[in-house]
């Protein structure tokens, strides 16, 4: 299935040289999960997507322990 991305999101995230980790909620409800994955498909050094249980869109808000636990574990 394909997914559609805002385009300039999308058109821009090869430009992403630096390892990176996409971070999502799982009760987010603006934006679904597919978008989560279909971005670190895209990026080219993506280390993977991570969800967030009990977030929803504002993970960092949300959940920041959980957030910070994996920043810290990928950035290790």
């Amino acid at each position: 299935m394909r997914i559609a991305l805002a385009p300039p999101l999308a058109d821009r995230l090869y430009r992403i040289g630096a390892p990176s980790l996409v971070i999502w909620g799982e009760k987010d409800k603006l934006t679904p999960i597919a978008h989560g994955k279909r971005y670190a498909e895209l990026l080219p050094g993506c280390m993977g997507l991570k969800t967030v249980r009990d977030a929803g869109h504002s993970v960092v808000a949300e959940q920041p322990e959980q957030a910070a636990d994996l920043v810290k574990e990928f950035l290790a």
